[in-house]
């Protein structure tokens, strides 16, 4: 995550998440942080998380279940 600005306390910030890439074990996620607490609101942080699926029993790197794939990218109503 990079800081790019101060939010002041106490203040109002929107973080926002979005899944941008997938792998076969993979998932990576954009990260944001806006404050509220200006006119217009101002970008204060950005960044990646990146999530390994992994098996609880054996503890490797496993697919990630399509049920966790539909959530992040549901399908496109114009598609259908």
């Amino acid at each position: 995550l990079h800081f790019l600005r101060e939010v002041k306390v106490p203040g109002a910030v929107t973080c926002r998440i979005a899944a941008t890439t997938r792998g076969r074990t993979r998932l990576e996620h954009t990260v944001e942080i806006w404050d509220h607490a200006v006119e217009p609101p101002r970008l204060a942080a950005r960044g990646r998380v990146v999530h390994v699926g992994v098996d609880r029993r054996t503890r490797r790197p496993h697919p990630w279940p399509e049920d966790v794939l539909a959530r992040c990218w549901p399908p496109d109503p114009t598609e259908v």
